[in-house]
Order: structure tokens, then C-alpha cells, then sequence
């Protein structure tokens, strides 16, 4: 499947325009005090990352067994991902603060680099891009699928 990507590309970028434009856009990041630690977080995820090494390792010495590995690791593995989703939280600041902030949010929009209207992107919606139909030589917007990540 092959599309002309400015399409898309206006469509998604009216869409985060249209949503970082609304009154309550500032909800969608955190604030000073609702931010986590974030070395804290990023050791704790390491440590964790080490533990479920540490298990691997102890599995294979015969220390412990098959069902105290997959209990060690289950836990691990979700302590792992509460870490890392808070961090992703916490990066929600510095990925809409300016838009937010700036008022006139299509300038600031069109301002950015690729690298950052990603991340913007990346933060707002999983984008999903569904065929247009055998030979469709015009655009279809019900061919690009929108989920948004926060209301």
C-alpha cells in the first residue's frame, strides 16, 4: 500500500492543533508538584532490570526454581512497567509545555522540528493508517484511524 503522506500529515497535525488549542490542554501535562523523582525512578528501573537478570542467572545455577523465577519476574517485569509508564508521565511536561503555553499553539506547531511533532503525536494518539480502497487517488479521511491516549 502506498498514500501521499501531506495528507496525513495535515490531517494528524489539525487534530493536535485542534486538541492542544482546547481550554483544558494544560491538563494534559503534570505539574511541579504531581512530578515524579526522576532519578529515583530511572534507578528503580534499572534495579529492576538487574533483578530480572539476577533471576535469570539464578535460574540457570539451579538456585531456584521454574515457578520462583516466573513469580520473581512477573512482579519484576510489572514493577518495571509502573516505572517506566511514570516516566513517560513525566515527560508529557516538556513535550506540550510550549504548545500549552504559547498561545498561538499552530505557530509554535508549525515551529517544530519532526523529532518533537512525533513526540507530541507519540503523546496525544496512536495514529493508524488503514487502506483506502484498490486505486483510491483521492484522500479519505476514514482511512486514517485516531486513538486518542488522553481525553
Amino acid at each position: 500500500m502506498s498514500r501521499a503522506a501531506e495528507p496525513v500529515d495535515n490531517l494528524v497535525s489539525a487534530l493536535v492543533i485542534g486538541r492542544l488549542s482546547q481550554p483544558d490542554a494544560a491538563d494534559l501535562m503534570l505539574t511541579d508538584e504531581t512530578l515524579p523523582d526522576l532519578n529515583a525512578l530511572r534507578e528503580k528501573a534499572a534495579a529492576l532490570r538487574t533483578r530480572l537478570g539476577e533471576l535469570t542467572d539464578l535460574f540457570a545455577d539451579g538456585a531456584i526454581s521454574k515457578a520462583q523465577l516466573t513469580r520473581g519476574s512477573e512482579r519484576a517485569r510489572q514493577a518495571l512497567r509502573v516505572a517506566e509508564e511514570r516516566l513517560a508521565d513525566a515527560g508529557r511536561v516538556s513535550v506540550f509545555g510550549e504548545l500549552v503555553a504559547g498561545g498561538d499553539v499552530a505557530s509554535v506547531w508549525d515551529a517544530l522540528d519532526l523529532d518533537r511533532k512525533r513526540a507530541v503525536i507519540d503523546a496525544l494518539m496512536v495514529v493508524t493508517l488503514f487502506s483506502p480502497g484498490r486505486g483510491a487517488r483521492t484522500f479519505k479521511p476514514e482511512s486514517v484511524g485516531i486513538d486518542w491516549r488522553h481525553s
